[in-house]
């Protein structure tokens, strides 16, 4: 990780949890009520370090933080920004926690960091049209299996030290079927004949209808990726890159087309 990367992602910690660390006291510098909650939840849930070894003194906790970002190697710093954005409001010196998601974005865009948040997940898409369907559909508020499906995927992908595209393709895969599922009002097996009586009802063309089943069946069929996951052949970054914004852009179409022109009733 660059210096000028690590140092703008601190500056970014510093400002969403670390200012105000103290409160006027008699006794001197003492932890703001903030500050106590937010080391409190950092040495019990991301440490894992007893709380009585936390410094008595705020500026030296604030120290102590300090030495060990620095000290980090690359995924666990990625790992420790996802910790700080979980975190409950009370742990946060500014507010909203998006500052703190558009600053590290702005440092990853200033970087050249192949990094972004979307949501609350930190994802390995830099692209600003990728990266805009992938978020649209982390954040469906509509269907909670879609949603879950492709922020699973987009994990794996982005996993770190070493991502799991294997993983990363089922998922987009499973969000997909989800999608059809939710548009049709059950669950089915399979997408081809749930996805023509979609077709028909929300008259998407023929060819568009079929581009999306050849997609589905490369993934399905005994060559295709679904198959190749259980042998030893390897699947590729731009294997599970292609998948995870492909099944996450055709699944906001389809929920667009729901949200315009209503369910579709299926029979199997």
């Amino acid at each position: 990780m660059p210096d000028t990367l690590r140092a703008g992602l601190w500056d970014a910690v510093q400002f969403a949890f670390l200012w105000n660390s103290t409160k006027s006291s008699t006794f001197g510098a003492v932890y703001s009520d903030q500050f106590r909650t937010f080391c409190n939840k950092l040495w019990f849930e991301h440490f894992r370090e007893t709380i009585d070894s936390m410094p008595k003194n705020p500026h030296s906790s604030v120290q102590r933080i300090r030495d060990r970002f620095f000290d980090m190697k690359f995924f666990d710093v990625y790992r420790f920004l996802e910790f700080c954005l979980s975190l409950d409001p009370q742990c946060w010196a500014t507010k909203p926690k998006n500052n703190f998601k558009d600053l590290c974005n702005s440092v990853f865009e200033r970087e050249r960091c192949a990094f972004r948040f979307s949501e609350d997940t930190l994802i390995k898409i830099s692209e600003p049209e990728q990266l805009q369907e992938v978020s649209l559909a982390i954040s469906q508020d509509r269907s909670a299996p879609l949603r879950e499906h492709i922020r699973r995927a987009a994990s794996f992908y982005s996993m770190t030290p070493e991502p799991d595209y294997r993983n990363s393709i089922k998922e987009s895969i499973s969000a997909v079927e989800a999608t059809v599922a939710f548009v049709v009002g059950r669950k089915t097996t399979g997408i081809t004949k749930p996805l023509k009586a979609i077709a028909d009802k929300y008259e998407i063309h023929q060819a568009l209808r079929d581009g999306f089943e050849k997609l589905y069946a490369w993934t399905s069929d005994e060559s295709g990726i679904r198959h190749r996951l259980i042998g030893n052949s390897s699947v590729s970054q731009d294997e599970a890159r292609y998948m995870l914004v492909s099944c996450s852009a055709f699944s906001n179409y389809l929920m667009a087309l729901h949200s315009k022109f209503g369910p579709v009733p299926f029979v199997k």
